[in-house]
């Protein structure tokens, strides 16, 4: 997520496949009368175990899963204008919210859309587990082999 002094929450609503949006201002004056102006658009999406469990998840990796996600995914994009003229700061501004809520969210309120974001997950945490444990086991095999012996190198 992003972290600014400059954010100013706009405005948030719940579309009805339960996704959280939200959309923030991180305007800031750059030059004289110029204006960098940025809307971020944050979505955000429960998951329950029961969530979880539907695309195969156990418990370790429901925990495992909430441990990285804390029971909600979050995700952030954002739209932005540079060197924008004072005068047209608040036009600009206000043709990004059109822009992300005439695109982007029509996108966003689709009912498979929160479906294939938790699947997408899931899969990249599955992809993630199976490497933890792989590189886990390599781990282990080394330290089995015991200490490399390179007493050969100092011979006199």
């Amino acid at each position: 997520m992003m972290k600014d002094n400059n954010e100013k929450l706009l405005e948030t609503k719940t579309m009805s496949n339960g996704i959280k949006v939200s959309l923030f201002d991180f305007c800031k004056a750059v030059a004289g009368d110029r204006w960098y102006v940025k809307i971020v658009c944050r979505i955000e999406l429960d998951v329950s175990n029961e969530d979880l469990s539907s695309l195969g998840l156990d418990n370790s990796g429901q925990a495992a899963f909430n441990d990285k996600y804390n029971g909600t995914l979050v995700h952030e994009f954002s739209k932005d204008r540079h060197f924008v003229d004072e005068n047209v700061k608040d036009e600009a501004v206000n043709d990004l919210i059109s822009q992300i809520n005439d695109n982007s969210l029509n996108y966003v309120a689709r009912p498979v859309f929160a479906e294939n974001l938790i699947k997408q997950k899931v899969d990249e945490l599955i992809q993630e587990l199976e490497v933890r444990q792989q590189l886990g086991m390599n781990e282990q095999e080394e330290d089995d082999d015991g200490p490399a012996d390179f007493s050969s190198c100092f011979q006199d």
